[in-house]
């Protein structure tokens, strides 16, 4: 099997894996699938497609199947904003001319902090949860706190398993990654 395509394949059962297994509210691989699929695969395109085709998948599973609502929910209030933060973590990664563990630390740090500001600005925006005022908007991100330092730690652990996946299956032992 083509070494892209097995390390492609490794992502997505990671990504989908990660969000169906139970765990701590948005601890999944989701991050670290967008900043590296950005870093690590040579057509922009793939790197930004595969992550959302996991987000998508599992959004609709979740939905329509697992907390089933009274009819069918492709995307829900304020997807726009976690698809684009999604799309903004992606871009981040190819930004990155040569990526080690070094600066996946720093990345992981830049991709949360994106990922916290864009998608609670989000919850706010929609105004189902906090009035549109700024107090709202302050108490949104207060009460996401929690969920941003776990999407953290998901970004980060799941992107040290993707990368152990990458160094196996491309056979690259170097210090850093090289897009494939």
């Amino acid at each position: 099997m083509n070494k892209k395509l097995a390390f492609i394949i490794a992502m997505l059962t990671i990504g989908l894996a990660s969000r169906f297994i139970p765990h701590y509210p948005n601890f999944t691989a989701i991050g670290s699938m967008a900043l590296l699929g950005g870093a690590l695969l040579r057509k922009p395109l793939e790197g930004i497609l595969l992550p959302l085709a996991v987000l998508l998948l599992s959004d609709i599973v979740l939905n329509n199947v697992i907390y089933a609502g009274e009819s069918f929910t492709l995307f829900y209030d304020g997807a726009i904003y976690i698809y684009g933060a999604v799309v903004l973590t992606s871009l981040l990664g190819r930004l990155v001319s040569k990526l080690n563990m070094k600066n996946y630390l720093g990345l992981s740090v830049a991709s949360s902090v994106l990922f916290f500001f864009m998608t609670n600005y989000g919850v706010w925006a929609t105004g189902i949860m906090y009035p549109q005022t700024t107090q709202g908007l302050f108490s949104a991100y207060l009460a996401a706190v929690p969920y941003g330092i776990s999407q953290f730690a998901g970004t980060l652990v799941y992107g040290f398993v993707i990368m152990a996946a990458y160094s196996v299956l491309v056979k690259q032992r170097e210090v850093e990654f090289v897009r494939i």
